[in-house]
C-alpha cells in the first residue's frame, strides 16, 4: 500500500497513542517546531446518507481536537476524534515532518501499522455483522 500524506491523519489514529508519541519526540529533537494552533476541542456536524432519497442530512455532532503546527518552516496539521490534545498535536507534528521530509521511512512504517490495524478492525465488524444476518426461507 502505497502511504501518501493525506492518509496520515486517519491511519496515524489508529496506532496507539504512545507510539505517535515516541515517534513526535524524535521529530522534536531533530527539529524546530513551531506551534500555529494549540491543540484546540471543536464539534463537527457529521453528515448522514439516507440511503431513500440518496441524500444527506446532519445526523449529529462529533467532538474532534485540532493542532496545527511548524517543522522546519513547513506546517502540519491533525484533527483527531474525541478529546485528546497530546495526539493531535504528536500527529500534527509528524504530519509537518513528513512535509519536510524527516522520518519519513519512519512514518511511513507507523502508518502502514495504522492500515493494518484499520483492516483487521472493520473485518473484524464486518464479521460481527455479518453474524446478525437472518435468512428468510420462501415457500
Amino acid at each position: 500500500m502505497q502511504i501518501t500524506r493525506d492518509d496520515l491523519n486517519d491511519l496515524l489514529q489508529e496506532v496507539a497513542g504512545e507510539e505517535v508519541h515516541q515517534l513526535a519526540d524524535k521529530v522534536s529533537q531533530k527539529a524546530v517546531i513551531h506551534i500555529l494552533q494549540n491543540p484546540t476541542q471543536q464539534t463537527l456536524l457529521a453528515p448522514v446518507l439516507d440511503p431513500v432519497s440518496n441524500t444527506t442530512f446532519y445526523g449529529g455532532e462529533v467532538l474532534v481536537t485540532s493542532a496545527v503546527v511548524q517543522v522546519n518552516g513547513t506546517n502540519g496539521w491533525a484533527m483527531v476524534m474525541d478529546d485528546n490534545h497530546k495526539l493531535a498535536l504528536n500527529m500534527a507534528i509528524l504530519d509537518g515532518a513528513w512535509g519536510a521530509a524527516l522520518f519519513q521511512e519512519d512514518i511511513t512504517q507507523l502508518a502502514r501499522q495504522g492500515a493494518e490495524l484499520q483492516a483487521s478492525n472493520r473485518q473484524t465488524e464486518h464479521n460481527e455483522v455479518a453474524a446478525t444476518k437472518v435468512n428468510f426461507d420462501l415457500l
